[in-house]
């Protein structure tokens, strides 16, 4: 019985160490679309901001690769999470080379990211 819970306790404490040191891999915007559903880091410049007042939600969007509508990643920062942020992520990042952090979702086809606070970015 001891050995059994001394297996117990080791595998226990492996498969817990071995989830702790999950790394967040770092991919390009042309890789997003293979990682959906996947927590990631993407570093890339801002190629247009674009905060939209008539939309629900009304999301700043950060997209990469190109302007809308030929981006080919986005990021959104909805209306209700701005005040996680120290600045206008539509003013302070467009031009900018940053980080961004999250998990990647699909809308229409095309690979995106939703950021709740400043801390999601780096530059």
């Amino acid at each position: 019985m001891k050995l059994h819970l001394l297996l117990f306790s080791f595998y226990f404490a492996f498969a817990s160490a071995s989830f702790a040191q999950k790394k967040v891999i770092e991919i390009t915007i042309d890789e997003a679309k293979d990682h959906v559903g996947e927590k990631v880091t993407i570093c890339s410049e801002v190629k247009e901001t674009y905060f939209n007042s008539k939309a629900k939600g009304e999301p700043t969007n950060l997209n990469f690769g190109a302007p809308f509508p030929k981006q080919t990643f986005t990021v959104l920062i909805w209306k209700d999470d701005l005040v996680n942020f120290d600045y206008d992520p539509s003013q302070y990042l467009k031009g900018k080379h940053i980080c961004v952090t999250g998990v990647i979702k699909l809308y229409k086809g095309k690979p995106e990211m939703e950021l709740k606070t400043q801390y999601q970015i780096y530059e």
